[in-house]
């Protein structure tokens, strides 16, 4: 017989009536006396309930030969017998303990990863079951947004043909990817414009290219058309205007509260429809290349519309509101170049993008302030880049790029950060030369270094004249260009000359 707790013959062997082992009387009265419980059965046990097991000679024999003095002395210091021996049963006790501890955790292992199991069934059928809950509630909300309501969802059809056409677009746009940036030497001001004008709003479609690039300026409800040959005031349109948004060198859509309508500046002719939605609309967006027949709209309860030119379809796409219930009025909405993915701002820290491909699932949420560890101010404006990659965010004190096909909220490049507050940007047709307009009048170039993946600062021009409004970049026979605005003198701050300076 061999003790349970040693592994040896015992020299004098005593059973449990608890756990009916046997044990080494010294080794089970010690750990009687650490713990008070049978090591095997974890019962309650006393030093007293201890059965001692007489032994046979042979046993006795056996037990004193394995435990002899004269033995361990063959293999030990003779002074220090007393304390190996008492190390030896300290190791024995703790190894057993060990043991017995290893295979608890191993029990509670087992257990953890059943429940954990358990945990994430669970959790994939509370995932769906709040997508069919959000879905139930988008079609409840829009079934009570008014005239909304009677807009059908876009349909698949039209949704195959926006894929075919953004696919046809970016084939043809292939070798743009093969064009150099823009080297920026110099900015030259050219004469600006005699004619000023208030400005409140400034309207520029992006989605063109820079030689068909034109501005909409709007204030106090009338709006104008400025080109390189000047300005053109649109007074056959609407009283109360909200939104002049241009379609292409000569074509406008417009806003008001209650109407929208399309606007062809050169024969002025012009169609009212009325409003997409019974909401006020925000913000409007138009792609020539992907679903040219189609106008989107953004309102003010967060709602996404399709309309045809003509006036004649509408088509909802989602309803920003039930993903963001608690936002206030919406800004910004943008199109990215193949068409397929929208962003609006829900909140004023906060950039939702959809795939129109898949307008049932949630979007993407850019969190600019989150992105990095220095204080990054408010969002000032964004856009997507014209590579198609990556989406622009600027904000007070920071120019952030993410990269759209990596994980949400990814950075394509390091921040740049900024020591005065910037209020708009563009860049050339690459996408990789950068041009920030602040609020102290100073223009800045950079431009995209691989290698330090990253911006670098290029040729500055400093003017205290130079606005703080919009900034465009646009080319014609005579070169590129960026067009800002020249504030008047002091006493007439709120009236600017459009002006042009030559990138050299």
């Amino acid at each position: 017989m061999f003790c349970a707790i040693s592994g040896k013959p015992p020299i004098t062997p005593v059973v449990s009536p608890e756990s009916k082992c046997v044990f080494e009387k010294r080794l089970i009265e010690q750990y009687i006396d650490e713990h008070g419980v049978d090591p095997i059965s974890k019962t309650s046990l006393t030093k007293d309930a201890l059965i001692v097991i007489a032994q046979t000679p042979q046993q006795y024999a056996l037990a004193n030969a394995v435990n002899s003095a004269t033995l361990n002395a063959n293999y030990s210091i003779p002074n220090l017998l007393s304390t190996l021996q008492n190390e030896w049963d300290a190791v024995m006790l703790e190894t057993f303990e060990l043991r017995s501890q290893l295979d608890m955790c191993k029990k509670e292992l087992s257990s953890a990863l059943y429940k954990c199991d358990a945990a994430i069934r669970v959790a994939a059928r509370a995932k769906q079951e709040s997508d069919e809950l959000r879905h139930t509630l988008t079609e409840l909300t829009e079934a009570v947004g008014g005239q909304a309501a009677d807009a059908p969802p876009l349909p698949a059809e039209l949704i195959t043909a926006m894929a075919e056409d953004a696919q046809e677009y970016v084939q043809q746009t292939k070798e743009r990817r093969k064009m150099k940036s823009q080297v920026v030497t110099a900015f030259a001001l050219e004469q600006p414009v005699e004619t000023a004008c208030e400005v409140d709003r400034v309207f520029v479609n992006r989605l063109l290219d820079p030689e068909d690039r034109v501005t909409c300026i709007l204030a106090r409800g009338k709006a104008r058309l400025l080109n390189r040959e000047g300005v053109l005031l649109l007074d056959d349109l609407p009283a109360e205007l909200k939104i002049v948004f241009p379609v292409d060198r000569s074509g406008v859509v417009f806003s008001t509260d209650s109407q929208m309508g399309i606007y062809e500046t050169s024969t002025k002719e012009f169609k009212i429809f009325g409003s997409p939605t019974s909401s006020r609309i925000v913000d409007i967006q138009y792609s020539p290349f992907v679903a040219a027949e189609f106008l989107v709209t953004l309102n003010e309860n967060h709602e996404i519309h399709y309309r045809n030119r003509d006036g004649s379809q509408i088509y909802r796409f989602v309803n920003g509101k039930v993903h963001f219930p608690d936002a206030g009025e919406p800004a910004q909405l943008q199109l990215h170049k193949d068409g397929l993915l929208i962003a609006y701002q829900p909140t004023f820290s906060t950039i939702a993008i959809f795939s129109v491909t898949a307008p049932k699932d949630p979007p993407i949420v850019i969190m600019p302030s989150s992105s990095t560890e220095e204080s990054t101010g408010e969002l000032v404006t964004f856009r997507f880049s014209p590579n198609g990659y990556w989406l622009y965010v600027l904000t007070e004190l920071a120019f952030l790029v993410y990269d759209l096909r990596k994980q949400p909220g990814t950075l394509a490049m390091n921040p740049l950060m900024l020591n005065s507050p910037a209020v708009a940007f563009d860049t050339d047709q690459t996408g990789k030369t950068l041009f920030l307009l602040s609020a102290d009048g100073s223009l800045e170039s950079y431009s995209y270094v691989k290698s330090q993946n990253g911006w670098s600062r290029g040729i500055c021009h400093s003017s205290d004249r130079l606005a703080p409004l919009d900034l465009v970049y646009l080319a014609d026979k005579a070169g590129v260009f960026l067009q800002g605005f020249h504030a008047l003198t002091d006493d007439q701050t709120d009236r600017y000359i459009p002006a042009w300076l030559r990138i050299e």
